[in-house]
């Protein structure tokens, strides 16, 4: 009985990945795991390009008790209940628990609600839920708590979400803590990386264990060397120092910074290299 179990399985999720219509160099490229390729950019496991090489999806799952409801294996296109797949490809809707081996194919019209863990990967269009992933894509769309074990990447990203090492995203509102460091278009509340972030707009609160780059900054930006800036509106504080374009409120450096327009109270601990300064500056030297 467990051998009749196990052999099924295989089929199933042979033939959720899709791999009937392959050659053996598709099927190895296909399960070829490159984690350089999981950083090529968000929108490549969503949107639909004019022309790619993939064979159509295969939808053969076996679902008890219900049709589509209950326990599934394998690529079912919808399910309510608990889903266990190798790969989605395809997929458009899942209510309940998903669980994936590797990474996800192509799934733009995935709607994800529930909790689901993805290997390597999960990769919604629109995640609503919990999600955690070893590396790889989260979802397009995500809305709620995710864990990345390695990196992470998204489009937009609401609510609460860690990695331990990365994420990549377009834009991110709420909560976001990484290992080693972010890069995101906009960035929208509270941010904390361990080494450093690369951001256009910074709204909120951030920090970075060595430094990060930065179109404009409104709020509250510590580093701890440096980070160079377009525009400053707020607080702002390196151990070292930073370069920005205007600053507009309080900087803190340890050093010093360069500065075009300084408007505000700063400090530096060596000195100040402004264009236009008003307000109070203090330097050491």
């Amino acid at each position: 009985m467990m051998k009749r179990l196990v052999c099924l399985l295989i089929f199933l999720l042979c033939a959720a990945q899709g791999t009937s219509g392959m050659d053996d160099d598709e099927l190895t490229a296909n399960l070829t795991f490159d984690i350089a390729d999981l950083w090529d950019g968000p929108s490549r496991y969503w949107e639909e390009e004019e022309e790619e090489d993939l064979p159509p999806p295969s939808h053969a799952s076996l679902t008890v008790p219900g049709w589509d409801w209950g326990m599934t294996f394998g690529n079912s296109e919808r399910t309510n209940g608990l889903r266990f797949n190798f790969s989605d490809y395809r997929v458009k809707e899942v209510n309940g628990f998903n669980f994936t081996l590797w990474k996800p194919v192509k799934n733009p019209d995935f709607h994800m609600n529930g909790i689901a863990i993805g290997l390597g990967g999960c990769g919604p269009a629109e995640m609503n839920g919990i999600a955690v992933t070893g590396c790889g894509p989260v979802a397009k769309d995500m809305c709620g708590i995710s864990l990345s074990l390695l990196g992470g990447i998204y489009n937009d990203a609401n609510g609460i979400q860690f990695a331990s090492l990365g994420l990549k995203a377009d834009e991110i509102n709420g909560i976001t803590a990484t290992g080693i460091g972010l890069n995101a278009d906009d960035i929208n509340g509270i941010t904390a990386t361990g080494i450093g972030l690369n951001a256009d707009d910074i709204n909120g609160i951030t920090a970075a264990g060595i430094g990060f780059s930065a179109d404009d900054i409104n709020g509250i930006a510590a580093a701890g060397l440096g980070f160079e800036a377009g525009d400053i509106t707020g607080l702002a504080a390196a151990s070292l120092g930073f370069d920005a374009g205007n600053i507009t409120g309080m900087t803190v450096a340890g050093l010093g910074f360069e500065a075009d327009d300084n408007t505000g109270l700063n400090d530096a601990g060596m000195g100040i290299n402004a264009d236009d300064i008003t307000g109070l500056n203090m330097a050491g030297v």
